[in-house]
């Protein structure tokens, strides 16, 4: 993803390509420590050729780490998320995550009632993850006669 996007700066500013970025300053923020994207590379991957050295491609690189984890206290969970962020599943999480899922066949009726109200929700597309706070927006509107 930064290869593309250095090629793509130092074609738009007609620059040599030695040069990071076109020489537009960059700032990076975000979890470095994220899902990988679905169909596409992780920010950590080797896209860079054998003799690309880092100090040859970025000025500066600053990183946030969490020190503690505040919206998660569920140990199992805690687990499976840093083992699933590494690539490192085991066939227990496959099988805890799959019974997680809403569907028609499981004994869910509704995402507004307890205990699925306050369940944590994996979806794979951001497009669903939208969605479903837009409802939940929604509801609690509803709930608080704020419509």
């Amino acid at each position: 993803m930064l290869a593309r996007l250095h090629r793509i700066t130092t074609i738009a500013k007609h620059i040599d390509p030695t040069t990071p970025f076109g020489g537009i300053n960059m700032i990076f923020l975000g979890d470095f420590v994220q899902y990988p994207p679905v169909l596409d590379r992780p920010l950590y991957s080797n896209i860079l050729s054998p003799t690309d050295t880092l100090a040859n491609t970025l000025n500066t690189i600053n990183q946030t780490h969490r020190q503690q984890q505040i919206r998660n206290k569920h140990p199992l969970f805690m687990a499976m998320q840093a083992r699933l962020r590494t690539g490192q599943c085991t066939d227990d999480d496959h099988d805890r995550l799959c019974k997680r899922v809403v569907s028609s066949d499981n004994d869910v009726k509704s995402l507004t009632e307890s205990p699925w109200n306050l369940a944590p929700m994996l979806v794979f597309r951001n497009e669903v993850r939208t969605n479903i706070n837009n409802y939940g927006v929604f509801d609690e509107t509803i709930k608080y006669n704020q419509l």
